[in-house]
């Protein structure tokens, strides 16, 4: 017969596991979002977000810490440690967001033959206004999406103007200061061949 003590110390071992694994779970879908190898533009919006994953990967490792077998003290350093560092990266992170600001669309155009679609989004890097360009494919939750290259205001005369497709794969990107950059699409993929960049980039 099992006694009642004897209960906690065979759970304890099963909850920590499940923790650690969860917290390999999410160290996994982090690494998946950032690299997104398929390009996807739905893994990008959900897991697309490696100071959140960071965090909720060093809780469960905290948790995993504390739950396990050991002494006390142990357990108690591990999960100190974790919190710590959960709270710095989340302070990092936060530190990241408000050096930046909300991003928002202010072009979208379709292809001559309507299945692509640039894109330009407003955003901020600092002090310096940047213009991330997008090349999407919609297709619903099978829609992709790349980088197309980026300008940053840092010197006034790379800033954005306006863009045009002058031909199926091919864009025209005029900066203020009558510059015109030239995006190049793969065929068959809609894939910037060569993304244009002006100042720092973002």
């Amino acid at each position: 017969m099992i006694s009642a003590s004897a209960a906690p110390a065979r759970v304890a071992p099963r909850l920590a596991v499940v923790f650690y694994s969860v917290a390999v779970l999410l160290a996994a879908l982090a690494m998946f979002g950032v690299f997104n190898p398929g390009d996807y533009v739905v893994v990008s919006v959900l897991f697309d977000h490696p100071f959140l994953f960071g965090v909720l990967v060093l809780v469960a490792l905290a948790v995993a810490c504390w739950v396990g077998p050991g002494p006390a003290a142990m357990r108690a350093t591990g999960l100190t440690l974790g919190a710590v560092a959960a709270f710095g990266f989340a302070g990092f992170g936060a530190l990241n967001w408000m050096a930046g600001s909300p991003q928002h669309q202010i072009v979208s155009q379709r292809a001559p033959a309507g299945q692509l679609e640039f894109r330009v989004i407003e955003g901020a890097q600092v002090i310096d206004t940047v213009w991330e360009l997008r090349v999407r494919r919609p297709a619903g939750l099978l829609s992709k999406e790349w980088s197309a290259g980026c300008l940053n205001g840092d010197n006034p005369d790379d800033g954005f103007e306006s863009v045009k497709w002058i031909g199926p794969e091919s864009v025209a990107v005029t900066v203020t200061d009558g510059r015109v950059l030239r995006v190049d699409l793969d065929p068959a993929t809609g894939r910037p061949l060569r993304p244009v960049v002006t100042g720092a980039g973002c």
